[in-house]
């Protein structure tokens, strides 16, 4: 049995907890994406997480991000395509209460119909 790991990156506002077992990392966005430029910060973060050896499964966590602007969609869209390169599978939820997150990830949803293994939805993580 593999040991869970766990990281927060925090920057500004907003803080991606990272859980990583081996071959499934969970990723819970809590706050706000609102720096002028947020692939500076989120960039690193996913490239590094699209890389793990042996990963399988991403669970994609956004039911708590508060805000998030449209300067944080390159950086999603980045980490989808990335994963679809190392055939990584990845649910990606969202608040179903939350009528700008449906908004906002529509693109996101309309992206990973043609993404084998990526799905966008909305949901409640179950613990």
């Amino acid at each position: 049995m593999t040991t869970a790991v766990k990281n927060t990156h925090t920057r500004g506002l907003l803080k991606i907890h990272e859980t990583h077992d081996g071959s499934n990392v969970i990723l819970e966005w809590e706050g706000k994406s609102v720096d002028k430029n947020p692939g500076d910060f989120i960039n690193p973060i996913l490239a590094r997480i699209a890389e793990y050896p042996d990963l399988k499964k991403i669970e994609v966590d956004l039911t708590q991000l508060q805000q998030m602007n449209s300067s944080t969609m390159p950086s999603l869209i980045i980490f989808m395509k990335n994963l679809e390169r190392n055939s990584v599978a990845a649910d990606f939820i969202y608040s179903p209460d939350s009528e700008w997150q449906r908004i906002s990830l529509q693109m996101l949803a309309n992206l990973a119909k043609i993404i084998p293994g990526i799905k966008v939805f909305p949901g409640n993580r179950a613990v």
